[in-house]
């Protein structure tokens, strides 16, 4: 079992709750939040027992073993540092730092601690991409690749392929739920 922290609580945090639930190896024993009620509310909602008030104290809780956080693009950089130096595996919202410095000094340190540190990009994982690689596969060299992504209940994403030799070959609504 992997125990988990949420720092912050906002709409992406409540997608990540839906998300991780579905994984009975991970569960999340703690949130941290920008005030005390906000915390307070999302533990309720999602049946969290521990409230943290600092990044410090649950990067000193022995229970946890990765943090996933959430937060203005700002705050990242310094809370996943501390994190690292703790031996927290971090999985960090979009966008994973604010400059291409911290970035490489958060890598350097997860290297140097021996822990994960990843910036939660589904698309990697999208099976809309999946489509995208097999075509490319299939099709060769690309000049020109435009996705187009709708984010709603009925999330599609058309892809439109042109090569040098046929300037459209694939028009692909895919739906993503």
């Amino acid at each position: 079992m992997k125990n988990f922290a949420v720092v912050g609580t906002n709409f992406i945090s409540d997608a990540f709750m839906n998300e991780i639930v579905l994984h009975p190896d991970c569960k999340v024993i703690g949130v941290l939040a920008s005030s005390l009620e906000k915390a307070r509310l999302f533990a309720t909602r999602y049946q969290i027992k521990k409230i943290y008030t600092s990044i410090e104290e649950i990067a000193f809780d022995r229970n946890i073993d990765a943090v996933y956080i959430a937060t203005p693009n700002q705050n990242h950089y310094p809370m996943a540092k501390v994190l690292i130096n703790a031996h927290k595996a971090v999985l960090l919202e979009k966008p994973f730092t604010i400059t291409l410095e911290e970035a490489n000094d958060l890598i350097g340190l997860a290297a140097m601690n021996n822990t994960l540190i990843m910036e939660n990009m589904r698309v990697y994982y999208d099976p809309a991409f999946s489509v995208i690689r097999e075509q490319i596969k299939r099709i060769g060299r690309i000049k020109v690749l435009l996705c187009e992504w709708k984010n709603s209940p009925h999330a599609t994403v058309n892809i439109f392929i042109m090569n040098t030799f046929q300037p459209l070959i694939l028009k692909k609504a895919m739906p993503l739920s």
